[in-house]
């Protein structure tokens, strides 16, 4: 027989009670439609770094995304895990649907200082909270970002800095006058060919695509000037990379500045898939999603699947240039954010699909989970920081929202289509 898909709409007065009943004292409430598709251009905002304050491997120190790639800053060196594929579409999820596995690169620093100090340098305004599993004691609250994270002295009179610009990451060597570049080296691992090209590029080859650090820029501040000094890349052998330098002004500081370049046959930028958006009376704008992140190679967050497609929620100033803060949402399996609605109060309404057994749920009106891919509702606060509410919805079937409302007396009403036969009704 010839499953029936159904369509549904339930309103959850009831099961909202607890989470909406401050917002009713504030007033009428505005609704906010909220299915759309959103052409924002995430590649324009800048590059930042999270502190590791539990949300990732305790090797790492820092951890950032750019397109397409990730990159976890260690004592040792730095991981870079490469995305090689884009999502499927949010609208069909499947379990059972293949993944190509990430390539994984490590960059490991020679001869280099085995706990050097670092620091996370220029802090930004925005905020990352990871919200995974039903154990509130392992969310991670208000993660705090950096414009750029220092080493000092890796080497003997020689920082290391890492900044982005834009989307891409790049790093400098800032050599103190006296100390010596030629301690600079580094072992890769990971790629299938390392090989210099003819600008003078380094050219990983690897099964996700190419990944290229520019010919570096190597230059000294001389009196309030740049003066460019000729470098190059030096492989010693298949797997260790270091600098040449042509001759330059020992007793000024000197600059080593590679800058990293990511490009696949996809594009490498297809792994975070906004779904929804919504905009405050101020201009702030709410998108919501799905991301494929990644986690530390070199471990797993407890139960949680490498390279699986989790939940986003980030806020935007605006002027749609600072992230104010972004939220990671999902539990042991694949969590899918298509739609968000926004209160008077500025909190956020978000509801997708969920394989998870183990979503976080708050206060929830169906606190097991059905066992398919069901509907979750959650609720987060103004700023970002709190799971204030959050639900299963659905039965013995696939169940996927489509969009999200919340009318004049709080209530959230939240329509989509089922092919569950148990799934929950009321006045039907």
């Amino acid at each position: 027989m010839r499953s029936r898909s159904l369509v549904w709409i339930v309103s959850l007065t009831t099961a909202l009670v607890f989470s909406t009943q401050l917002i009713s004292q504030a007033g009428p409430q505005s609704v906010t439609s909220t299915e759309r598709r959103s052409p924002v251009n995430y590649a324009r905002f800048p590059l930042t770094f999270e502190r590791n304050q539990g949300q990732t491997d305790p090797q790492v120190k820092f951890v950032t995304r750019g397109s397409g790639y990730s990159a976890f800053l260690t004592s040792g060196g730095i991981v870079l895990s490469l995305r090689p594929t884009s999502l499927t579409s949010t609208r069909q999820p499947d379990s059972r649907s293949p993944k190509a596995a990430n390539t994984t690169l490590q960059f490991k620093l020679l001869g280099a200082a085995q706990n050097p100090v670092i620091v996370g340098e220029d802090p930004q305004p925005g905020r990352i909270n990871y919200f995974f599993g039903r154990d509130p004691a392992k969310w991670q609250r208000n993660v705090p970002t950096y414009a750029q994270v220092r080493y000092k002295s890796v080497y003997p009179g020689i920082d290391l800095v890492y900044y982005g610009n834009h989307q891409r990451l790049e790093y400098d060597f800032a050599i103190s006058p006296g100390a010596d570049p030629n301690q600079i080296q580094f072992q890769i691992e990971g790629a299938k060919q390392i090989r210099i090209d003819a600008a003078g590029n380094l050219a990983l080859s690897t099964a996700s695509g190419t990944l290229r650090f520019q010919i570096p820029v190597v230059y000294q501040d001389l009196g309030g000037v740049r003066v460019p000094v000729k470098g190059s890349y030096v492989l010693r052998d298949s797997s260790h990379v270091a600098f040449r330098l042509a001759s330059y002004d020992s007793s000024k500081t000197l600059v080593i500045d590679p800058v990293l370049v990511y490009s696949t046959y996809l594009g490498g930028s297809g792994n975070d898939q906004p779904a929804g958006i919504a905009v405050d009376s101020t201009g702030s704008v709410y998108v919501a999603g799905t991301t494929d992140s990644t986690d530390f190679p070199l471990a797993t967050l407890g139960s949680l699947p490498t390279s699986t497609p989790h939940v986003f929620v980030a806020k935007l100033d605006p002027s749609g240039s600072n992230l104010v803060y972004a939220d990671y949402i999902g539990g042991n399996s694949q969590d899918f954010g298509y739609a968000v609605a926004l209160d008077s109060n500025k909190e956020i309404f978000v509801t997708g699909s969920t394989a998870s057994s183990d979503f976080p749920v708050v206060k929830p009106y169906q606190g097991s989970y059905p066992g398919s891919f069901n509907v979750f509702l959650a609720k987060i606060s103004a700023d970002g920081s709190s799971l204030l509410y959050s639900t299963y919805l659905g039965g013995n079937g696939s169940d996927v929202p489509a969009g999200i409302a919340i009318d004049g007396l709080g209530s959230v009403v939240v329509a989509g289509n089922t092919t569950s036969t148990t799934f929950p009704t009321a006045n039907a």
